[in-house]
């Protein structure tokens, strides 16, 4: 009888250490994938990075959309809105305003623009 325990002990022994095996064997299958898809994801936002460099963004631009850099760029400028009018009397006519002025332009600018079709 002592015998057939100490040889079920020394079975169950051996088994717990054959699912401990087994179980360390997936961990260490599941660190290296970890690890493969850690550099998978600095690849990729290393490529992120390279392509939202604005230069990168205008070579693009030029290459896949075929925009080019204008000559010149003009920029309008709203005019301002007119004053509000004050408050008057029941008896007074209104007045009239002056109308808006036309928009102003500004200084150029490189960005690229789409080609005219």
């Amino acid at each position: 009888m002592l015998v057939a325990g100490v040889f079920a002990s020394l079975f169950a022994i051996v088994a717990v250490r054959v699912v401990l095996a087994q179980d360390q064997a997936e961990i260490d299958r599941l660190s290296a994938s970890i690890e493969a898809q850690q550099a998978v994801r600095q690849d990729l936002r290393l490529m992120v990075a390279e392509l939202e460099a604005p230069a990168q963004v205008v070579a693009s631009a030029r290459q896949r959309l075929g925009m080019v850099t204008p000559a010149a760029v003009t920029y309008l400028t709203p005019p301002p809105p007119p004053p509000a009018p004050a408050a008057t009397a029941p008896n007074s006519a209104p007045t009239a305003t002056a109308p808006n002025s036309a928009p102003t332009a500004t200084a150029p600018n490189s960005a690229p623009t789409a080609p005219a079709r």
